[in-house]
């Protein structure tokens, strides 16, 4: 009898000390570093109007002669480290922004990104989710200033 007494308080004072090392060993571990995602925006009004391309459009010359557009204009460029589902925000012509949520990675390695582009009184004229190759590009037709079109290069640094 004496001995299944001592068996049974052994045995809860080892779960007691498992659990206690378990404690100690969860509020001691630090969280894992935010992941940092590496994106370019150029935002570029493309008019049929005669005029020169911009010069420091020079990098996305090929994908620009694919379009019916005459002249280009590079109107913003931001380059910056996104947490992951934290949001950035672009401002745009026309009192225009576009917000960048990068939601995650792919098992190929491709980050999913979410874009919202708010017209000037804030209704969402764009609202979809797109996927970027490590070191690609996502090209999104954005709307109509003046006589021009807003096309927005997004370049995932990977």
């Amino acid at each position: 009898m004496r001995s299944s007494r001592l068996a049974h308080l052994h045995a809860a004072g080892a779960g007691l000390f498992a659990a206690a090392v378990a404690s100690a060993s969860v509020s001691s571990a630090k969280p894992p570093p935010p992941v940092l995602v590496h994106i370019d925006v150029k935002v570029v009004s493309a008019s049929r109007a005669k005029g020169p391309t911009d010069p420091r459009l020079a990098s996305l010359q090929a994908r620009l002669s694919q379009f019916a557009f005459t002249s280009y204009r590079l109107v913003s460029e931001k380059s910056s480290l996104i947490k992951l589902h934290s949001e950035e925000v672009l401002p745009l012509p026309g009192h225009r922004s576009l917000e960048i949520v990068p939601r995650g990675f792919e098992r190929s390695g491709r980050l999913r990104v979410h874009l919202h582009l708010y017209s000037g009184t804030h209704q969402k004229l764009i609202d979809a989710d797109y996927v970027v190759a490590p070191g690609g590009d996502l090209l999104v037709g954005g709307p109509k200033t003046g006589n021009a079109t807003l096309l927005i290069f997004i370049h995932h640094g990977g």
